[in-house]
């Protein structure tokens, strides 16, 4: 049996194109990636979309009629909600970080949405998630290719390997190249004294 996730080189995002096999949308977003959606916001009707916009503010949540605002430490309970109330023939696009792209599709998935109904944008930035081949210990926002691993404290080099169940590159011990090499030393017999 195979896993429904995969291992690949980086992951290909997709442009915003309206999906039209679907009757509602919905968009969940970082504030910052508001931008990206906008040629969807534009070509899909106020009634059929409905947008749930996480942002570093810390406030109460808002709700307009064009999307619901809320705070960052509350983004695991509200996609939850959100996609739960609005699972029927829908197609979710997701904008931000690309921790927050793969943290939120984790949760779109668990709530029964199929994978190709979900729509993940081009990341906002070059930042990475990252998992330590060593102690398994994710980190985010990275942007070195090699970094030192919070967990085990290893020299990693992060690599183009991307995990879709961590939503993240693999990063892998380096070795040192002025680290000196072990020599095998060899032993060579004494004349024979017989």
């Amino acid at each position: 049996m195979t896993s429904p996730m995969t291992h690949h080189l980086r992951p290909k995002y997709e442009s915003a194109t309206p999906d039209t096999n679907v009757s509602h949308y919905l968009f969940i977003a970082e504030e910052a990636a508001l931008p990206l959606l906008k040629p969807l916001f534009n070509d899909i009707d106020l009634t059929l979309r409905k947008s749930l916009v996480v942002t570093d503010l810390d406030i109460s949540p808002v709700t307009t009629a064009a999307y619901e605002l809320i705070p960052r430490s509350k983004t695991i309970s509200y996609t939850d909600a959100f996609i739960l109330a609005n699972s029927k023939n829908v197609a979710v696009y997701i904008a931000g970080t690309e921790s927050f792209l793969w943290s939120v599709h984790q949760r779109v998935l668990k709530a029964g949405i199929e994978k190709s109904k979900i729509h993940l944008l081009e990341p906002i930035s070059d930042l990475r998630r990252i998992i330590c081949t060593h102690c398994f210990t994710i980190m985010d926002n990275i942007s070195d290719i090699l970094v030192t691993c919070s967990g085990c404290q290893r020299q990693l080099e992060v690599q183009d390997q991307f995990s879709e169940m961590h939503g993240a590159y693999a990063a892998s011990g380096i070795r040192l190249s002025n680290k000196p090499q072990k020599t095998i030393k060899t032993i060579t017999p004494k004349k024979q004294l017989f």
